[in-house]
């Protein structure tokens, strides 16, 4: 072998090695990603261990599970060894399909090692302000620099779910010093005149009124409405108007509620369209005022037409989960055709490799040699098989692959 030659094999060998540890990290960053998610799980438990919660956190232990019980059997099974196998063969004859996919790998782990980093960040902001320590948890959220990229991507997202968690617990006195550390952080990044920091306001608006404190939540709505107003003039103020309306008829002042009922609805409406899920929690709402002011024609309108949105959109939900089944029955066929025991592309891999190897009976590629084992192995070619695992000499290989070169 010449020096050249050896450069460039050396050079090859660590092209290989730099993809496969790419690979292994990026598969490294799934895992981490997924048992981060369990771990806000978990915090959010600690706030309200609803029902739903806890079946998700069960069904996020069953999915890491059953991705590592997978990946520890796709390299046990027979299947997935020759699936592997007749991928490389492929990819060894088209290099710009190797090369595409370390730059994609390269992408992916771009986009995936930030988000990780984000992640690690972010939870240890919320274990701080949980375990009382507020001052570690607002410079830490501070470092997440999303609000920079887009004003809508505020920090300290985790912190809102999880005083919204406290809240729907019914945990009022936890909700309210997480939401004061949150109005703080606003306040710090944003400033008091701000929308971001009305929008943050109008939650604690939400804690007053779940705790029953009404005029208290209606004041504090009205706060949130001419911040946003004053910030960004008299628009996107449908759920703050809805809720103060809400307040107001818990009141009993039921026409100033109406005002604002139909004044959220016209909003919405705009915003959204007729049939969204927000035009019918608004209608909702007026359609309940209605009937405490004993219109009832009216009421029955607007009760329909919300029945007529929530319909609307459980349809849409029950075609998203056809799709994904339909998707995934697809899926598991095409890997039948494609790399099944008499696949397509299973056939062709297994005859290159005799090709390979016939073409240099003397020295052949042991990793030829080894990957046509495999799928001699996974398509049963047992006579094959047996002569090339007996076989002391690559001649005797030989003779085994020219027993039936098309017999497959």
């Amino acid at each position: 072998m010449t020096r050249n030659e050896l450069k460039n094999e050396l050079r090859e060998s660590r092209k290989q090695s730099f993809s496969q540890n790419a690979y292994g990290l990026l598969k490294l960053c799934g895992v981490a990603i997924a048992l981060i998610i369990l771990c806000y799980l978990c915090l959010l438990a600690t706030a309200n261990s609803s029902p739903k919660l806890l079946a998700a956190i069960a069904f996020e232990v069953g999915f890491i599970l059953c991705i590592l019980g997978f990946r520890y059997l796709s390299g046990k099974r027979r299947s997935q060894k020759a699936k592997k196998a007749v991928i490389e063969v492929f990819l060894s004859e088209l290099s710009y399909i190797s090369q595409l996919k370390n730059i994609l790998v390269f992408a992916a782990l771009c986009l995936v090692l930030p988000l990780v980093a984000f992640l690690l960040i972010d939870l240890s902001a919320l274990v701080a302000a949980i375990a009382g320590a507020p001052d570690y948890a607002k410079a830490a959220y501070k470092m997440i620099p999303t609000y920079m990229v887009y004003e809508g991507a505020h920090p300290a997202i985790s912190l809102e779910l999880y005083s919204g968690a406290c809240i729907e617990a019914g945990k009022f006195k936890r909700a309210h010093r997480y939401t004061d550390q949150l109005l703080a952080i606003r306040e710090d990044i944003y400033g008091k005149h701000h929308s971001m920091y009305g929008g943050m306001v109008a939650n604690l608006a939400n804690l007053y009124y779940k705790e029953g404190k009404f005029k208290e939540a209606e004041n504090t709505y009205r706060q949130s409405i001419q911040i946003c107003v004053a910030h960004k003039g008299y628009e996107k103020l449908g759920s703050a108007l809805t809720k103060l309306g809400n307040c107001l008829r818990e009141q009993g002042r039921f026409l100033e509620a109406k005002h604002n009922y139909e004044e959220a609805l016209t909003m919405r409406e705009k915003e959204f369209g007729p049939d969204s899920r927000r035009v019918g929690e608004t209608s909702r709402e007026l359609a309940l005022l209605m009937t405490y002011l004993h219109k009832d024609k009216r009421s029955d309108q607007l009760f329909e037409r919300v029945n007529k949105i929530i319909k609307l959109h459980s349809k849409e939900t029950n075609s998203d989960t056809l799709s994904l089944v339909l998707f995934a029955l697809a899926s598991v066929a095409v890997s039948f055709v494609f790399f099944g025991k008499r696949g397509l592309l299973t056939r062709i891999a297994q005859e290159r490799l005799e090709q390979r190897v016939l073409q240099n009976p003397s020295d052949p590629d042991p990793d030829d040699v080894e990957k046509l084992r495999l799928i001699l192995e996974f398509r049963e070619e047992k006579e094959k098989l047996e002569a090339l695992k007996k076989s002391g000499t690559i001649l005797s290989i030989v003779s085994v692959l020219t027993l039936d070169p098309a017999g497959l």
